[in-house]
């Protein structure tokens, strides 16, 4: 069975077509190969000649580099480093098309003020988002990590599916969709703008190479917005 057929797979390899700019390497990694996940990428790539797909099994010896599987690693033209952790099915497909033109030109909608921030940072940024299926919001949350590792090769930006991570999603206290957890260290339920996330890595001390705060954590008040 084809997850990608028909009429949609028409609609898809169009959009693709207009949204590509240059080409996007996608890298899965999995505990055994032929999973759904894995079908659903091969599908989407034969629709471009500007994707590719390379996908590695994770051996015991490799799984401290890849803890949460699958895990697709997403490269364009830009600096920082796009995952998604987590069966790739419609919310992980719907939040990768959406960002697809960005991630093949190389850079991101964010503000000027944003962009310029981003690329002063002296520190690693360590971006979680939580998301999960039938989430309005969570896209958003999703594309403003990943545009951020986009305009900076210091932010590493994962979306997480939360049904696959219970535990992990338990460790961070994630009770609502989207949250994004910032370093392990800072948890922000809601919707955030790129101000908002700025401000939180300058508290951090994540700006030009200053040091951050150790055991400092805390938990904004949910705010969310469409």
């Amino acid at each position: 069975m084809r997850f990608i057929a028909g009429q949609q797979a028409r609609e898809l390899k169009a959009f693709l077509r207009r949204s590509l700019k240059g080409p996007v390497a996608m890298h899965l990694w999995v505990r055994q190969r032929f999973s759904p996940s894995q079908q659903v990428l091969e599908e989407l790539t034969r629709l471009s000649p500007r994707m590719s797909l390379e996908i590695s099994t994770v051996g015991p010896d490799e799984e401290a580099a890849h803890p949460q599987l699958p895990e697709l690693t997403v490269e364009g033209s830009g600096r920082g480093t796009l995952r998604f952790v987590g069966p790739f099915s419609g919310p992980e497909l719907k939040i990768l098309l959406q960002e697809l033109s960005e991630v093949s030109a190389g850079w991101s909608s964010l503000p000027p003020f944003a962009r310029r921030a981003l690329r002063r940072l002296g520190r690693k940024v360590h971006l979680r988002v939580f998301v999960g299926a039938g989430c309005p919001f969570c896209p958003a949350a999703a594309r403003l990590a990943h545009q951020m590792a986009l305009e900076s090769e210091a932010v590493t930006a994962d979306v997480v599916d939360v049904a696959s991570f219970p535990a992990l999603a338990s460790q961070f206290g994630v009770r609502v969709v989207p949250t994004t957890i910032i370093n392990d260290e800072v948890s922000l339920p809601g919707v955030q703008t790129a101000a908002q996330l700025l401000l939180v890595f300058r508290i951090l001390g994540m700006r030009m190479g200053s040091h951050p705060r150790k055991g400092w954590r805390h938990v904004a008040e949910p705010r969310v917005t469409p």
